[in-house]
This record gives C-alpha cells, structure tokens and sequence, in this order.
C-alpha cells in the first residue's frame, strides 16, 4: 500500500514510535506523555547529529523498551484507600 508521501513501512514506524512513547508517558497523564514525546524527539534529533542514522530507530526502540520494563505496569493504577 502507498498513500501519497507516505508509505505502509513508514507510517507504521511512526505509529509504533508513537505507541511506545504514550505508554511510557502514561495513559493516564497526557501532560507527562508529551513531555516525554518531545525528549524523545530531542534525543532522536541528537542521535541524528552524532551517530550514524541507519541504526537510530533500532536504539530508540530499545530505549523505549528498556523504559517500559524500568517503569513497570503498575503506576497508572488508582490507589484505593
């Protein structure tokens, strides 16, 4: 599939990016998911500028990842007094 500037592979490394960076921000805190989209946009840029571009999405990913089993599952979950 192609539509327009934007191809299936494309969009989907963009959804996943996305995808990853709300769960690491929170669901349930859009303030704190934004805050967290633009330092990742900022240390993609960074990695741009000085390590090679073929490998920024695979070390992103992994960051990604690696904050999502550091943070762990439980803390957007309501405390019932």
């Amino acid at each position: 599939l192609y539509y327009g500037n934007v191809s299936f592979g494309s969009g989907l490394v963009y959804g996943l990016k996305i995808l990853f960076v709300t769960s690491v921000g929170g669901y349930l805190s859009p303030s704190r998911a934004a805050l967290g989209a633009a330092a990742f946009g900022m240390a993609e840029s960074l990695w741009a500028g000085y390590f090679p571009v073929e490998w920024r999405d695979g070390w992103m990913y992994l960051f990604l990842v690696a904050m999502l089993i550091l943070i762990g599952a439980g803390r957007d979950q309501t405390k019932i007094a």
